[in-house]
């Protein structure tokens, strides 16, 4: 069966909202087009298939990688992707949100077929039944907050998580792991173990779940 989803792409930096506890992250969508999705297991944008819950946000429907929420609209999805690193944030049946870092498997649809307003905003658009729109994020600021694990927003997978956590670099020291952090387009976070020298990276804005010591965070 195929559906339709609506894709934008976010071309202006993210700014990094940081409280005591928590972070926000923001960008600014940008439309790219309406495009065919299939239900599952052949979904277009798969990025959150096996995450229970990204930051704040909890995943409905970790099997599929969907966020539902009552409120949502194109800036709330573009917001919960941007969470976990992803270049694209799509919106579909009016609630629902998706997130990966590529789009258009399935190929292009008429725009008429993505006209459903969104639950949160009734001016914007969100899809059809399976529509999408997607955000991009070419450039990011550079500066990181620094989270004890147990206040930073939290990553949970599930079982059917499939993506990667992150990977280990090693650094002589932890200003040279933020800067290998800085020079990654992929990475949103990191940690350094100054026995070790061990920086390891993280595409996603967030701590792991049950993880202790420091996170830092781009922000």
């Amino acid at each position: 069966m195929l559906s339709r989803l609506s894709v934008l792409a976010n071309v202006l930096a993210v700014a990094l909202l940081a409280g005591e506890s928590l972070c926000q992250r923001k960008a600014t969508p940008v439309y790219v087009g309406c495009f065919v999705d299939k239900l599952p297991p052949d979904r277009d944008m798969l990025g959150l298939v096996g995450v229970a819950q990204l930051g704040i946000y909890s995943v409905l429907h970790p099997s599929q990688g969907i966020v539902s929420r009552h409120d949502m609209t194109v800036d709330l999805c573009s917001e919960i992707c941007i969470y976990g690193g992803f270049q694209y944030a799509a919106v579909q049946n009016s609630n629902e949100c998706m997130c990966d870092s590529s789009y258009g498997s399935w190929g292009s649809a008429p725009e008429a077929e993505c006209s459903n307003p969104c639950s949160g905003n009734h001016g914007q658009v969100c899809g059809s039944s399976c529509g999408l729109r997607s955000t991009r994020v070419p450039s990011r600021v550079h500066r990181f907050r620094k989270f004890a694990a147990s206040a930073a927003p939290k990553l949970v997978t599930t079982a059917e998580f499939a993506g990667s956590l992150g990977w280990d670099v090693k650094t002589q020291s932890r200003i040279d792991c933020a800067a290998t952090c800085s020079r990654t387009a992929s990475c949103s976070s990191y940690r350094f173990n100054s026995s070790s020298g061990l920086c390891r990276l993280s595409n996603f804005a967030t701590a792991f779940d049950k993880e202790t010591g420091d996170v830092w965070i781009i922000g």
